[in-house]
Protein backbone atom coordinates (compact mmCIF):
# COMPACT_ATOMS: atom_id res chain seq x y z
CA UNK A 1 0.00 0.00 0.00
CA UNK A 2 1.38 3.42 -0.99
CA UNK A 3 0.22 6.44 0.96
CA UNK A 4 0.07 9.91 -0.57
CA UNK A 5 1.86 12.32 1.73
CA UNK A 6 -0.03 15.50 2.56
CA UNK A 7 2.01 18.40 1.18
CA UNK A 8 1.47 22.07 2.06
CA UNK A 9 3.22 25.32 1.31
CA UNK A 10 4.39 27.56 4.12
CA UNK A 11 1.27 29.75 3.84
CA UNK A 12 -1.10 26.83 4.54
CA UNK A 13 -3.43 27.27 7.50
CA UNK A 14 -1.96 25.77 10.66
CA UNK A 15 -5.12 23.78 11.36
CA UNK A 16 -4.82 22.03 7.97
CA UNK A 17 -1.28 20.91 8.77
CA UNK A 18 -2.28 19.80 12.28
CA UNK A 19 -5.26 17.86 10.90
CA UNK A 20 -2.95 16.07 8.46
CA UNK A 21 -0.55 15.21 11.28
CA UNK A 22 -3.40 13.82 13.37
CA UNK A 23 -4.91 11.72 10.58
CA UNK A 24 -1.83 10.51 8.72
CA UNK A 25 1.02 11.07 11.15
CA UNK A 26 2.96 13.14 8.63
CA UNK A 27 2.84 16.51 6.89
CA UNK A 28 5.34 18.02 4.46
CA UNK A 29 5.52 21.82 4.58
CA UNK A 30 7.51 23.22 1.68
CA UNK A 31 9.30 26.51 2.24
CA UNK A 32 8.71 26.63 5.98
CA UNK A 33 12.39 27.22 6.79
CA UNK A 34 14.90 29.26 4.83
CA UNK A 35 18.24 27.81 3.76
CA UNK A 36 20.13 29.41 6.67
CA UNK A 37 17.80 27.81 9.23
CA UNK A 38 18.14 24.40 7.56
CA UNK A 39 21.94 24.70 7.45
CA UNK A 40 22.08 25.78 11.09
CA UNK A 41 19.91 22.86 12.20
CA UNK A 42 21.95 20.38 10.14
CA UNK A 43 25.21 21.72 11.58
CA UNK A 44 23.88 21.44 15.13
CA UNK A 45 22.77 17.81 14.62
CA UNK A 46 25.78 16.66 12.55
CA UNK A 47 27.95 15.51 15.51
CA UNK A 48 25.15 13.29 16.84
CA UNK A 49 24.48 11.79 13.41
CA UNK A 50 28.21 11.18 12.91
CA UNK A 51 28.46 9.43 16.27
CA UNK A 52 25.23 7.38 16.34
CA UNK A 53 23.49 7.76 12.98
CA UNK A 54 24.39 4.32 11.63
CA UNK A 55 23.60 2.26 14.75
CA UNK A 56 20.12 1.35 13.51
CA UNK A 57 21.15 0.19 10.02
CA UNK A 58 19.68 -3.17 9.08
CA UNK A 59 17.62 -4.78 6.34
CA UNK A 60 14.40 -3.33 7.81
CA UNK A 61 15.57 0.28 8.39
CA UNK A 62 17.82 0.38 5.35
CA UNK A 63 21.35 1.56 4.82
CA UNK A 64 20.88 5.05 3.41
CA UNK A 65 19.13 6.86 6.26
CA UNK A 66 20.91 8.10 9.38
CA UNK A 67 18.76 7.67 12.51
CA UNK A 68 19.07 8.99 16.05
CA UNK A 69 16.65 8.85 18.94
CA UNK A 70 16.33 9.37 22.64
Amino acid sequence: MVMDLPVFDAAAPTNAVVDALRTTGVAVVIGLLDADAVDSCAAEMRPEFDQRGRQQENDFNGYRTLRIGA
